[in-house]
């Protein structure tokens, strides 16, 4: 059976270091955080992309690059059709890990 461990920041700095240590001890350790931006379902494509593109362009700013890099945290882009359904596996991957350790009735 293998142990679980939460690390957040598992993907860099001390946070990889600490999550590299942790799989080395047998802990599985795999989990990102992810944030998003939503619109309602039949919002039209040519508003999405234009979203998107708005979304994306904040992204790469070098203001935005320096603020993720004081917070500790890795900016990505995806589009929509994309990120759905990345957000519905790791919904699924954290419900797997949390009936696992006892906190999903």
């Amino acid at each position: 059976m293998s142990r679980a461990a939460l690390v957040t920041g598992g993907s860099s700095g001390i946070g990889l270091a600490i999550a590299r240590l942790l799989r080395e001890e047998g802990f599985d350790v795999s989990m990102e955080a992810w944030r998003g931006i939503a619109v309602p379902r039949g919002t039209p494509r040519s508003a999405v992309s234009i979203l998107e593109s708005a979304i994306r362009q904040a992204i790469e700013s070098r203001e935005f690059q320096r603020g993720s890099e004081n917070l500790f945290v890795r900016p990505a882009f995806l589009r929509a059709e994309d990120f759905s359904p990345l957000i519905a596996q790791e919904d699924a991957a954290l419900a797997r890990l949390m009936e696992r350790v006892g906190q999903k009735k």
